[in-house]
């Protein structure tokens, strides 16, 4: 069994982790974004589409597939993305931290 199989479970101990730290200061916000959420997002491409991760800052893409299609991959906490560079593919999921689900949009 692929180590990948644990990602939901890591995900939903991290927002346990949140929640947490939010509860002991309720004058902040905790909410993983930036490079962990980017990270968090192109795994979950690779192991639900079969798609493989190019290097770290790759130029504009961030996996292949196996009929060699580049995609830009955005994950997404709220109802909006951000791209720098125009691309042939992109996969957008979603998070909702609350139900413990991700899906693709």
């Amino acid at each position: 069994m692929s180590a990948m199989v644990e990602i939901p479970i890591l995900i939903a101990q991290l927002y346990q982790i949140v929640d947490r730290l939010e509860q002991i200061v309720p004058s902040r916000k905790f909410t993983p974004d930036g490079h962990l959420v980017g990270s968090i997002g192109e795994a979950v491409a690779e192991y639900s589409y079969g798609l493989t991760l190019l290097p770290a800052s790759f130029k504009q893409y961030d996996t292949i597939s196996a009929e060699s299609r580049h995609a830009q991959i955005k994950l997404t906490q709220g109802s909006s993305i951000a791209i720098s560079y125009a691309c042939e593919h992109l996969l957008v999921l979603h998070l909702d931290r609350h139900k413990g689900s991700l899906r693709g949009l």
